[in-house]
């Protein structure tokens, strides 16, 4: 396996201790109940397709918000993803800061609440400002204005010029397609801490730059988690974590082959089979420690730009679903036809459950 055991390890550590904790307490929530190949324990998920979510031992481990509810002021998840109802970053923002003091019905005032990723250490020094500085910091610390905008931050009291540079030397550009359209990319973090056992979560808002309309939120997803830090998981737009993660868990994606590779070059490193349609397929294999076959596809230019993955089993669904969220976090899409899509910087991941043998394929564009 090209992701390395120890990587893996650590990723789903949290997961595991999730499980221990809460195995002997919590109903299952039935959906399919199996062992996790990677994580090792047996975990019912459960994938709610008004919005999203899944429970490990019926404890809500991961979720969507539903489109039909406001979540802290705000409607967000729609499977058309950029709408007119998109709220810009100053109103979902604002709205989350207002959510703090218990103003939204069903989101009590937190005990703590603090900024996420690269954001944390200056969460006190950000949320003293007024609230318009507050959007403003809150926007450059988060690169929505590009590597120019650090410089702004020298404007507020606890950033200094090693800070700035840090972030410039550290900035990264991220897209996402939706719909054939590239969107410039961010997310932003946030950590709540509500009290009771169970009451600590991050949540995470994913926002796209379009024409005319600035930056606009198109998702929020909410993780319980004991200890974000553990997974120490690169995701687009969050600085403060590995890009080398993400990097590995594309390779294995591509089973170690390299995008643009050629067809006779995928053909001697792999003596598959070659098919229709300028196709190599390779039979008995295993991805994410799952039985399957696996495809090469290459495009004109005989150059390889996706890898296509057939497993032998419905609910192998439920267990990629856990596996490319430990790797990859927030898909960008849910549907009712258990097509799920994940949607980075240059590459789409979808997954189709629809199916007895569900396929799971990686494309570059």
């Amino acid at each position: 396996m090209i992701f390395s055991k120890l990587k893996l390890k650590n990723l789903i550590l949290i997961i595991t201790i999730v499980v221990t904790l809460f195995s002997c307490t919590l109903a299952y929530a039935a959906t399919s109940t199996f062992t996790h190949p990677e994580v090792g324990e047996n975990m019912t998920v459960h994938i709610n397709y008004d919005g999203a979510q899944f429970d490990i031992y019926g404890f809500p481990y991961y979720v969507v918000p539903s489109p039909s509810r406001s979540h802290r002021g705000v409607k967000v998840n729609k499977s058309e993803r950029i709408n007119k109802d998109n709220a810009s970053f100053d109103t979902a923002i604002t709205r989350l800061f207002d959510s703090l003091s218990g103003k939204y019905k069903n989101f009590p005032a937190p005990k703590v609440f603090r900024l996420g990723g690269i954001a944390e250490p200056y969460t006190e020094a950000i949320m003293a400002l007024p609230i318009e500085k507050r959007l403003e910091a809150l926007k450059a610390l988060g690169g929505f204005n590009g590597i120019e905008g650090y410089d702004a931050l020298l404007n507020y009291p606890g950033f200094t010029s090693d800070d700035v540079a840090t972030l410039k030397q550290e900035h990264r550009e991220y897209r996402v397609k939706i719909r054939n359209n590239i969107y410039p990319y961010r997310v932003l973090q946030f950590y709540f801490d509500e009290g009771g056992a169970y009451g600590y979560f991050n949540e995470r808002y994913a926002f796209v730059e379009t024409k005319g309309r600035s930056w606009v939120l198109i998702r929020i997803a909410k993780e319980n988690t004991i200890s974000y830090a553990q997974r120490s998981k690169y995701i687009h737009g969050l600085s403060g974590s590995n890009p080398q993660d993400l990097a590995d868990a594309n390779s294995e994606a591509l089973y170690g082959m390299s995008p643009g590779m050629s067809f006779n070059e995928v053909l001697a490193k792999t003596n598959g089979v070659v098919g229709k349609k300028n196709t190599i397929t390779l039979n008995n294999v295993e991805l994410y420690r799952m039985p399957c076959s696996l495809t090469f596809h290459f495009d004109k230019g005989n150059g390889l730009y996706k890898t296509t993955y057939e497993f032998t089993q419905r609910q192998s669904y439920y267990s990629a679903f856990v596996s490319l969220y430990i790797r990859y976090y927030d898909p960008l899409v849910i549907n009712a036809n258990k097509k799920t899509a994940w949607n980075l910087e240059n590459m789409l991941i979808e997954i189709n459950g629809g199916t007895k043998t569900p396929t799971l394929s990686f494309e570059i564009y």
